[in-house]
């Protein structure tokens, strides 16, 4: 619609100054800016080059929140973020509307899941035990290492309850659906990007390669349990029977 209000100058020019989000407009652009002899010409900079311009207290929140996260190489790098091909989660996931919010503004929750990828070895190169905590808010109602857990938990507390689940699938299998969920801006992350930094960059980068090609994405493991106790299985306890599609609806 722009070039419709151009269409009258002998020689229509415009500066656009954004966040290079990895939207398709925005894509086009920057393709089109990297071809020879295109009319559209890119120019970038970062947030540290402008710093003496800048709040010193604005910038120090700004590396607070986004600093050494991949989120922040797109807010103060001003880098285009380009997905990997055959990732089931995509950035444009995280930048709806929505989707990152507030610790304090979490609305009730009427049940609250812990999900336990454990570690089967405790070596430099050994993968994290990786937790994840995940709730949902709307009213409704044999991996290595699962053995110790519930005994570790009842040595603790015996009132907490622990389930045992076992994978049937293969991970990229298993993360499909909970990749679907974010897709369909269902699923909302609470707190600053840097606590979710990792976990992300495991979702946009994982394409579900063998383990010899790929490094098992501890963090996501963790995530696609907790979500789908949450949502998608309907044996979990306070899911109502048959109740598995009706479960999907609703924000979070």
């Amino acid at each position: 619609m722009l070039w419709f209000c151009l269409r009258e100058a002998p020689s229509p020019q415009v500066v656009i100054s954004t966040t290079p989000k990895p939207l398709p407009h925005v894509k086009r652009l920057v393709e089109r800016g990297r071809r020879p002899g295109s009319t559209v010409v890119l120019t970038t900079g970062r947030t540290e080059d402008n710093r003496a311009n800048l709040s010193p207290a604005a910038l120090a929140e700004l590396d607070s929140e986004y600093g050494g996260t991949r989120l922040g190489r797109q807010e103060l790098d001003g880098v285009l973020l380009e997905d990997v091909e055959g990732a089931l989660w995509k950035q444009w996931m995280f930048e709806v509307e929505g989707f990152r919010i507030a610790r304090t503004a979490v609305p009730p929750l009427d049940r609250l899941v812990v999900a336990v990828d454990p570690a089967v070895t405790t070596t430099d190169s050994a993968d994290l035990t990786a937790f994840t905590v995940a709730g949902r808010s709307y009213p409704l109602e044999q991996m290595y290492g699962g053995d110790y857990l519930p005994a570790l938990l009842t040595e603790v507390d015996p009132t907490v309850p622990c389930r045992v689940v076992h994978a049937t699938r293969g991970k990229s299998a298993r993360a499909a659906p909970v990749a679907m969920l974010y897709e369909q801006s269902r699923i909302s992350h609470a707190g600053p990007p840097r606590t979710f930094a990792v976990l992300e960059e495991q979702m946009t980068t994982y394409v579900g390669a063998s383990e010899a090609e790929e490094k098992s994405p501890d963090l996501l493991n963790s995530c696609v349990w907790a979500l789908t106790d949450l949502f998608l299985d309907a044996s979990a306890p306070g899911a109502p029977a048959g109740a598995q599609d009706r479960r999907l609806h609703g924000r979070r």
